[in-house]
């Protein structure tokens, strides 16, 4: 009986070691590649999502995935990536 609870909590912590670890890992993934994406489909709103990505986040790349055979919005994309440094604009 004795043998069984510690094989169990053995079990138990092992497993939550691995959570952290796991965990760990993740965040250190997520702060040492630092890039954004975005999906421009709204060309009302993607001056505004991009200029607050920017302040939110100074020092990352904002990779913006254009869709749109819109002209304008092209236009705008074009302004920003002019205007504000690290944005690379991919047209798909």
């Amino acid at each position: 009986m004795q043998t069984a609870a510690i094989i169990l909590i053995t079990v138990m912590l092992v497993i939550f070691g691995a959570v952290l670890f796991l965990s760990g890992t993740r965040d250190y993934i997520t702060r040492s590649s630092p890039f954004l994406l975005l999906n421009a489909r709204n060309k009302d709103s993607i001056e505004y999502s991009v200029r607050r990505a920017a302040k939110l986040y100074p020092g990352y790349t904002i990779y913006i995935v254009n869709r749109s055979p819109d002209p304008e919005m092209r236009a705008i994309l074009t302004a920003l990536n002019r205007d504000i440094d690290n944005v690379i604009i991919i047209n798909a």
